[in-house]
């Protein structure tokens, strides 16, 4: 028996129809906005992964995802086709980043270990590469070898003065169904909004200039970009914030090694443009 469990904050009321489709995760557009229909147990973006809720997930139990090519949602139904489910006492999921309690010297010293375990859990062609040269190693080729090249320099650029050039340049680069670039930029606004929250800056220009230099069109990509500039995140990434804000080693790698098993390699990228950021924040506040 199927159940709506629950609603991330930023799925819109209207009609939607499949944009496509994996095991347990339905993604359906209206043409501009895109909901995620999945199964507990899977994570927010178009692949699966360990986190069910989101800011645009439907949490439904019992889903059976092959059988469903349209959704409408309004305040109090969800409509799968042609059934309709209550869904005025399903749980609402909040993606708005939380930073209480905010103490500096506990979240810098845990942000070293996070950085420890991103380095132990990401998977091997990830842009963990970026953090620990020794996993230059696992990319072999030329494309692969000429991606790691480029991904460097884009980051160097990102960190180095050039914020919108390096951002233009590495956008839908690398592997996956949402690009490895783009994925790095998702974490790179998701830090800008841990920044302008923890030290009172106004950031909001350069989240807006980074996200219209980030689009490409490609609909999966900008959708995630857009949540990641308003600062509206997954629960595995508010797990990870929770975890650096307070718990001790255990919880953070614990909550490390479930966001990078988000995805082929996403949850890893991510991860690693957010860390980048919160490392040299003041240096990606800049372009030219």
């Amino acid at each position: 028996m199927m159940r709506v469990a629950s609603i991330g904050d930023r799925v819109h009321e209207g009609s939607y129809r499949v944009h496509s489709r994996f095991a347990q995760v339905v993604n359906c557009s209206d043409g501009r906005r895109l909901v995620t229909v999945v199964a507990p147990g899977i994570g927010m973006g178009p692949i699966d992964g360990p986190i069910k809720m989101g800011p645009i997930n439907i949490v439904i139990e019992g889903l059976a995802c092959t059988s469903l090519h349209t959704l409408r949602v309004n305040r109090k139904s969800v409509w799968l086709d042609s059934r309709r489910y209550d869904c005025s006492t399903a749980h609402t999921y909040h993606s708005g980043i939380d930073l209480e309690p905010w103490d500096p010297e506990t979240f810098g010293k845990n942000l070293v270990f996070f950085a420890e375990q991103l380095a132990i859990h990401a998977p091997r062609k990830s842009l963990a590469f970026l953090l620990d040269s020794g996993r230059d190693v696992h990319f072999r080729g030329g494309f692969e070898g000429a991606f790691i090249k480029h991904a460097g320099d884009c980051v160097g650029e990102i960190f180095g003065g050039n914020l919108l050039g390096g951002i233009g340049k590495l956008k839908g680069c690398g592997f996956g169904l949402t690009p490895s670039g783009d994925d790095f930029i998702a974490g790179l606004l998701c830090g800008l909004n841990v920044l302008e929250r923890a030290y009172g800056w106004d950031l909001s220009r350069s989240r807006e200039c980074v996200y219209e230099a980030a689009r490409s069109g490609n609909l999966l990509a900008d959708v995630f970009l857009g949540l990641a500039r308003d600062g509206r995140v997954c629960q595995a990434t508010k797990c990870l914030l929770a975890a650096l804000l307070q718990a001790g080693s255990g919880e953070i790698r614990r909550s490390t090694a479930e966001l990078c098993r988000m995805g082929q390699t996403s949850g890893a990228d991510f991860a690693t443009g957010f860390l980048m950021t919160l490392r040299n924040g003041n240096g990606a506040l800049s372009w030219s």
